[in-house]
């Protein structure tokens, strides 16, 4: 998700702004290894540095503390901000979301968005429909494939950091 995030620099002038009026998040999330190897591997050190600063936000939306509540409302509106279809769509189904039929249509994503599942657009759609309370309707090959191949690449990296540190 923080990868997702930092490689959208309309998200990072806002993740900017959010640091410097949100007091309660502080220093950007760093010094876990695996994280700083794994955004390191996929992006620049600049993209890198404002992964740090989206993990830090997300890591405030699963913390109990006292601004759980900020830090959720902050995440849901930067991810709606940044992906705006995949937002209208899960605001507008029920409580049970069809995951086939958002990517299927060929309206679904605007000009702005690339017509097809990228890591990032699978990530952000499966963590907003969380934060929404909404429940995806996973059971079809087109999920399955899709969240495979993530769990695939993100065990690829977690053995290749384990084996060579």
């Amino acid at each position: 998700m923080a990868l997702a995030i930092a490689r959208r620099e309309r998200l990072c002038q806002e993740l900017d702004r959010l640091y410097r009026e949100e007091a309660f998040l502080g220093k950007p999330a760093a010094g876990q290894p695996f994280y700083e190897y794994y955004y390191r591997q996929q992006a620049d050190a600049f993209v890198a540095g404002y992964c740090h600063k989206a993990a830090g936000l997300l890591l405030a939306v699963e913390q109990t503390r006292d601004n759980q509540g900020r830090a959720l409302e902050l995440a849901t509106a930067l991810l709606q901000t940044g992906w705006p279809d995949i937002a209208a769509h899960l605001r507008s189904s029920g409580s049970m979301v069809p995951f086939d039929s958002f990517w299927h249509s060929p309206q679904a994503l605007s000009q702005s968005e690339k017509a097809e599942i990228t890591r990032d657009n699978f990530c952000v759609f499966l963590y907003l429909a969380n934060l929404l309370h909404k429940e995806i309707k996973n059971d079809t090959a087109l999920f399955e494939l899709i969240f495979t191949n993530c769990v695939k690449e993100e065990l690829y990296f977690r053995t290749k950091f384990a084996i060579s540190h």
